[in-house]
C-alpha cells in the first residue's frame, strides 16, 4: 500500500462522520445500523460478486441513511453537495439498472463493434455503485480486486456508458474519503443548518477538483 491509495480505516471513517455531525447534517443523527459480513453477503451474492474489503468497511460501519425521516418527510441524506450515502440494498438496485442498460446496449450496438456485443463494456459487472448524483453519474468501486487491496474508485457518467472502462478518479475507497474530509476543511461547500441548505464555495475549487468528479 502507498500513501497514495490509502486504504479506507475506522481511522478516516471517524474523521469523516465528524464532519458531517459538526456540519449539522440532517443525515447524521439517522445513520443506520452498519452491516455484518453475512449480510453483505446474502444481498450480494445474487449478483455474483463480492464486495472488496474497503467497501466491506463503509458498510460495515453504518448501512447509510434512511430516505424519509420518522415522520415521514424527506431526509435529505446527502454528505457532500452532491452524493448521497445509500444503503447497500440502495445500490443493489442502481447496478441492476445500469447492468440492464447495459444489456440493452449490447443488443443494440453488437451488431457495429464486435467489443460493444457485451454488456462489459459499458458497465461492467464487476463495478460496484457506492453512490450516485441525482442522475448526473455514479461513483463505483471495483470488486475484482484481491482481498486487502485497495479498489479503484470511478465515477460514470451516462454519456461515458458508451465509451467503455473509464479510467480511475481515485486509486482506493480510502483516497477519496481523503479527498471528502479536505473538500470540508477547505472548504468546496458547506451546510447552513439553521436554513437548511448546501452552500458551495466555487471560488475555492481547482481544475483538478473539476477534473476529479469527486468533490
Amino acid at each position: 500500500m502507498s500513501d497514495e491509495a490509502p486504504l479506507l480505516s475506522e481511522e478516516l471513517l471517524d474523521g469523516l462522520l465528524a464532519r458531517w455531525a459538526a456540519a449539522g447534517l440532517p443525515l447524521a443523527p439517522a445513520l443506520r445500523r452498519g452491516l455484518s459480513d453475512a449480510e453483505m453477503d446474502e444481498l450480494t451474492a445474487p449478483l455474483g460478486l463480492r464486495l472488496p474489503g474497503e467497501a466491506r468497511l463503509w458498510w460495515g460501519r453504518h448501512d447509510g441513511a434512511p430516505s424519509t425521516t420518522p415522520d415521514g418527510r424527506r431526509l435529505d441524506r446527502r454528505f457532500t453537495r452532491s452524493f448521497e450515502y445509500l444503503p447497500l440494498a440502495a445500490c443493489i438496485d442502481i447496478y441492476r439498472e445500469y447492468r440492464r442498460l447495459a444489456e440493452a446496449s449490447a443488443a443494440e450496438m453488437g451488431a457495429f463493434r464486435a467489443e460493444m456485443a457485451h454488456p462489459d463494456y459499458f458497465f461492467h459487472r464487476a463495478l460496484f455503485p457506492i453512490t450516485d448524483s441525482g442522475g448526473a453519474g455514479i461513483v463505483v468501486c471495483d470488486c475484482s480486486v484481491a482481498d486487502g487491496a485497495p479498489t479503484p474508485i470511478r465515477r460514470i457518467e451516462p454519456a461515458e456508458m458508451a465509451e467503455g472502462l473509464p479510467a480511475p478518479k481515485a486509486p482506493s475507497f480510502g483516497a477519496m474519503v481523503v479527498r471528502w474530509i479536505e473538500a470540508w476543511d477547505r472548504p468546496l461547500w458547506g451546510y447552513d443548518a439553521a436554513a437548511g441548505r448546501w452552500v458551495d464555495h466555487l471560488e475555492n475549487r481547482t481544475e483538478a477538483d473539476n477534473r476529479s468528479r469527486l468533490v
